[in-house]
């Protein structure tokens, strides 16, 4: 079948592959409760102002307001259950579907548009970052539309009038990537290089001119983002140092603070580099094409044997690799140009469909496994052992107790007591005095010890209370931990 001219077939497939796609970014959308991120984001949205808004973003993210303020419009509307919260994510990720098939279409062919746009719509590190609500998928979306806006410039000769079109929507969709994530930069100077390797060949319909021009255009727009960033690096690099440092990352990786979070990108392209040199030098007599097949194809075994050890990791929200998976849809339409590359129609399928059973295998473990704390499911525990109003206690403020009130008020349930055993005073870890603590729970029966990511403090209170208070009852979930105490010995 030549796709190349039957267009309706094509679209069809395409609509296929998108409401695949669609419905395992949808599906069990509102399963799990929010995390950590998630609850800050909401923490974000609930500011009574704009600027209020923004002023949250600055001291608490390393990242730009603009994903924050499109979900408060959103959420203003549709309210701020889990299912609205991670919608755009969702629906932005559904849309990358067919901006990765224009994209591969457009530098490759059709096969290969619809091949990478399959991979893309099952592959679990995708839906992982689609189904919460944070900018990652939002910004994959506008890399993909950013890099297609510059491949039609690039290989296409076009008219002033649809040139300067392209052109000015390029330079605003770039605005957008950096007021979404300051990664947006490296999308900019990668553009930029390309076109510079290119142009001094007269490649390129794109000239040097127009593109820094785009360039200038897209940083005045982000002036008010630079001194954000400015803010947010000096106040966030001393403390992540600090918390990388509690995570156990060795201290010479700790030290870069902000830069520590480039590693996957860095090594990502340093894999990439060293495979390709490796196999340009030890495979000389092999036709290029045959090469690329090779290198893509050992690539993607080393990456998938990588993924299944590394499964647990992949899917904790936190991993490492949010930072920088934007680059590696790119990845899928490599994959897809090597199996349209191969001469046998029957191998294409095969590779196409041991893919899918591979993405099929981890999309299976993340939807069975729960990947987030079940703050929910906590609440109603607290709920069904407590006779009257409870006292809980916490071991790490901030997020928990905004995730434990959300699911607390959600659930309609009576006010409780709550008392905060730590909290943060200009990055130092403050401890509630032990004589205060025990005098205010020698008033209560009965209390909650509430535990979850507490890096700083990990055991201390549980090996507190032990010896002096009798356990009634304890559960553990996924990084949160509940444990019931009675005061009568």
């Amino acid at each position: 079948m030549n796709l190349e001219k039957n267009k309706k077939i094509v679209y069809l497939i395409l609509f296929l592959i998108v409401i695949l796609g669609a419905t395992l970014r949808f599906y069990d959308l509102n399963t799990e409760s929010l995390w950590t991120d998630e609850m800050v984001s909401l923490n974000h949205l609930n500011k009574n102002s704009l600027k209020g808004l923004v002023d949250s973003v600055i001291y608490m993210e390393l990242m730009p307001p603009g994903y924050f303020i499109i979900l408060k419009g959103w959420v203003d509307i549709f309210g701020n259950t889990e299912f609205s919260l991670r919608f755009l994510s969702a629906f932005f990720d559904s849309l990358s579907i067919i901006l990765i098939y224009l994209f591969g279409a457009r530098l490759f062919n059709k096969k290969v548009g619809l091949i990478s746009a399959l991979i893309f719509s099952t592959t679990m590190l995708q839906i992982v970052y689609a189904q919460e609500a944070r900018p990652y998928a939002l910004f994959g979306f506008l890399v993909l539309l950013s890099t297609y806006l510059f491949v039609i410039l690039f290989k296409n000769p076009l008219n002033k009038r649809k040139k300067f079109s392209l052109l000015f929507g390029y330079s605003l969709v770039n605005a957008l990537l950096l007021y979404t994530n300051y990664m947006a930069l490296f999308v900019i100077i990668f553009h930029s290089l390309i076109l510079f390797l290119y142009y001094k060949k007269n490649k390129s319909y794109l000239s040097l001119k127009n593109h820094f021009s785009s360039a200038i255009i897209s940083i005045i727009l982000f002036i008010p983002g630079l001194q954000i960033l400015f803010i947010q690096t000096m106040i966030r690099h001393p403390s992540l140092q600090e918390s990388l440092i509690l995570r156990g990352v060795p201290v010479f990786l700790s030290n870069l603070g902000v830069g520590f979070y480039l590693l996957p990108l860095i090594l990502l392209l340093l894999f990439t580099f060293i495979i390709f040199i490796l196999f340009r030098k030890y495979s000389f007599k092999m036709p290029k094409n045959k090469t690329f097949i090779w290198v893509t194809f050992i690539s993607l075994a080393l990456i998938s044997i990588a993924h299944l050890f590394l499964i647990d990791t992949i899917t904790r929200s936190f991993a490492l690799v949010r930072h920088s998976f934007f680059i590696i849809p790119f990845f899928y339409i490599v994959i897809a140009k090597a199996i349209s590359l191969l001469k046998s129609k029957r191998t294409q399928t095969t590779i196409v469909f041991l893919i899918l059973i591979f993405n099929l295998f981890t999309l299976t473990i993340y939807y069975h496994e729960t990947t987030k704390a079940p703050w929910d499911k906590a609440v109603i525990k607290i709920k069904e052992h407590s006779s009257s109003k409870p006292l809980i206690l916490f071991d790490r403020s901030g997020s928990n107790i905004l995730l434990f009130d959300y699911y607390w008020n959600h659930e309609l349930y009576s006010k409780y007591d709550q008392i905060k055993l730590t909290w943060e005073n200009k990055r130092e870890l403050m401890k509630i005095d032990e004589s205060q603590l025990f005098n205010l729970l020698n008033q209560k029966k009965e209390f909650w010890l509430v535990s979850s990511r507490n890096i700083k403090t990990g055991d201390y209170y549980v090996n507190l209370l032990k010896d002096k208070y009798n356990l009634i009852y304890s559960e553990s979930y996924k990084e949160l931990d509940l444990y019931y105490y009675n005061s009568i010995i």
